[in-house]
This record gives C-alpha cells, structure tokens and sequence, in this order.
C-alpha cells in the first residue's frame, strides 16, 4: 500500500462491512482506505496536532469519529465530502 502519512500511525479501524479502513496519525492527517484496492480514496489534513483514535460509526459506515489531541472529538463523513464539523477551528 502506498504511503499517506508522514508520521506514525496511532489508530486504525476497518469498516462493519470491511470495505474501508480508516487511520489516523501523529501528523494530524485521516485516511479512509478502499481495501479492495488498497488505496487511499480520502485524506484529511487537519493540522491540529496528533489524531490519536478513530473509530466507524456502527450503524451508519458514512461517519467515523476521531479523537483529536486538543480533547476534542470530531465526526466526520467518510465519503468524499466536506467534513460535518461546525463552528470555529
């Protein structure tokens, strides 16, 4: 698989269906990963510090959720698609 992150990777999940993989890394980027292919279909790079966990939503696979290094938690669309967070960075 090719490389995305620019640092280590601190979480990963993979889909209920096993169709995506998400990951999330000390450089502050999110992948969500088609595993068929092994390619990155979406990165995010939010330059907020280190994302140490992510995690599917169960019930619905367009929405992961991650934890940011500020204490923060985000829900973001994995689909290729703006981001579902409101309000100031």
């Amino acid at each position: 698989a090719p490389k995305i992150h620019a640092k280590a990777i601190l979480c990963m999940d993979w889909s209920f269906d096993n169709s995506q993989l998400i990951t999330t890394g000390e450089d502050g980027a999110i992948c969500i990963w088609e595993t068929s292919t092994r390619t990155c279909i979406r990165s995010i790079a939010l330059r907020e510090g280190p994302i140490h966990c992510c995690r599917f939503h169960p019930l619905n696979p367009n929405l992961a959720i991650v934890g940011m290094s500020t204490g923060c938690l985000e829900v973001f669309k994995t689909a290729v698609q703006n981001s579902l967070k409101e309000g100031p960075r």
